[in-house]
């Protein structure tokens, strides 16, 4: 019986950007390289994790160096980093399978360097640096919408003099046109300035390992954004951006490409219980799949709850449509349109559960509605409505069954290929059940191991089991005569 090995790699590279040279500075650091392997720092006792959940606005990781003192600078690692330099991390299980460079796991930005210093059982000193940062995501943070910028660029009270101070023409976008306009207008400016201005631009021999803007992957074809109320206006542009994409049907997040950083903004990509994926009209629903065998798994935990039950739902149409929304929703109530008692989510088994999400989107190709004549406003609520129901019909398709899919948490040995966002199909012999991963974390521990943890929802473990004729206990992790 042969027993097969591993020989998993990690590379984590930091690109210089800020430098400590001005005056009361020493100018040790002045003319330091500007691209900087840490991997052989790392030593026995370090340490490179990375997480990355889809529900936030950013990813984040963290990386641990035995302390030593840099040959070039004569000084400890804690005086090479500094916030706002950059950071690169790929790791690989099996590096043969990916000649040259390892897979890219997370591009991002130092937030916080930390030095440690202890006397160990043996009378040693021991010295330990830790570098934390977040992915590009951290843009969209730094970028933020502020009175005091504004304030010097013209009327501070106009909707349109703020937007277009931060870079952006005020007008109504379609959905994905609207993430696109932040991205390539207001975000990747602020990027371009930066790197401008950082000492890597000037040396010729850096190396260009970071893709330095955000590209953006939109396929949201529903809804229309206006971006009339701006307040309050003294935030992050993430927590402006993300009220009006609308993420009880849709999704946004950063991921890390082997050509880049880019920002994702899709309809959720969910799928019923028969395995259909949930389109939402010219939106489709759309995730890549990764396979996993029991022989990768660690640890497994699944579980069950009744607490996202809904049975009554309302599609909020105030922030798109003034004075309409308790006309709509007595309307809707006397069509029996507010309620689904179906098998899974039944008010005589669960009570009444409501969901009352606010729509932050009009109808494709819509307005605001304010100012027009009698008749077209007539016909501008009636818009309203049938937008209000197409929403309200999708909250039902997405949330009908929620109590039959299973939350997941699952710990496997490393594989840098599981990213948050795509569904993990488990094999375990004759069993087999996926779920969706919202968060995952990769932690590499030189000499010592590689683990990956994910957190996923809308498992089918149970409505798998559920189809077996034979014992699905039984079935677990035996493969069968064929396999």
């Amino acid at each position: 019986m042969s027993v097969r090995t591993y020989t998993p790699q990690v590379k984590v590279t930091l690109m210089k950007n800020i430098r400590r040279d001005e005056a009361g500075v020493s100018k040790r650091y002045t003319g330091a390289r500007t691209t900087v392997d840490l991997t052989p720092f790392l030593g026995e006792n370090g340490a490179v994790t990375t997480h990355k959940s889809i529900l936030a606005p950013m990813g984040q990781f963290s990386i641990t160096l035995t302390d030593q003192r840099d040959g070039q600078t004569q000084d400890t690692l804690y005086a090479m980093a500094e916030p706002m330099d950059s950071i690169e991390i790929r790791m690989a299980r099996e590096p043969h399978k990916t000649p040259g460079e390892l897979p890219i796991v997370m591009r991002g930005f130092v937030t916080q360097v930390h030095r440690s210093e202890s006397m160990g059982p043996n009378g040693r000193p021991q010295r330990q640096v830790v570098i934390e940062g977040a992915d590009y995501g951290l843009a969209f943070a730094r970028v933020r919408l502020t009175w005091l910028e504004a304030a010097g660029t013209g009327d501070a009270l106009s909707n349109f003099a703020r937007l277009e101070a931060a870079g952006m023409p005020f007008r109504s976008y379609p959905a994905s046109d609207f993430v696109r306009e932040i991205t390539h207008s207001v975000i990747n400016p602020w990027l371009e300035e930066f790197f401008a201005r950082s000492i890597g631009s000037a040396d010729p021999n850096a190396t260009p390992s970071v893709e330095r803007l955000i590209g953006v992957d939109a396929t949201v074809n529903e809804g229309t954004v206006n971006p009339f109320g701006v307040n309050p206006y003294d935030r992050p542009a993430w927590e402006w951006m993300v009220e009006r994409c609308d993420l009880a049907w849709n999704e946004l997040f950063i991921e890390d490409r082997e050509d880049g950083p880019v920002l994702v903004y899709r309809a959720l990509p969910f799928k019923d219980i028969n395995g259909h994926w949930i389109d939402q009209g010219a939106s489709k629903a759309m995730a890549g799949t990764i396979g996993v065998t029991d022989d990768a798994i660690v640890s497994l935990d699944v579980s069950r709850s009744d607490a996202n039950v809904a049975n009554i739902y309302w599609a909020n149409p105030s922030a798109v449509s003034l004075n309409t929304e308790g006309s709509q929703k007595a309307a809707a109530f006397q069509l029996g349109d507010l309620i689904e008692d179906g098998p899974n989510s039944a008010r005589a088994l669960y009570g009444a559960r409501v969901m009352d999400v606010v729509m932050s989107q009009a109808h494709t190709g819509g307005g605001r509605g304010v100012g027009l004549p009698a008749s077209e406003a007539t016909a501008f609520a009636e818009s309203i409505a049938g937008w209000a129901k197409v929403r309200r019909d999708a909250l039902k398709a997405i949330n009908r069954d929620n109590v039959a899919f299973e939350d997941v948490s699952m710990t496997l040995r490393g594989d840098e290929g599981i990213r948050a966002g795509n569904y993990i199909r488990v094999n375990r012999g004759g069993f087999r059940f996926e779920f969706y991963a919202q968060a995952v974390s990769h932690e590499f521990r030189p000499f010592q191991g590689f683990t990956t943890s994910v957190q996923g929802i809308r498992g089918t473990g149970l409505i798998e089991r559920s189809k077996m004729p034979a014992s699905p206990y039984a079935t677990e992790g035996r493969a069968g005569a064929y396999g």
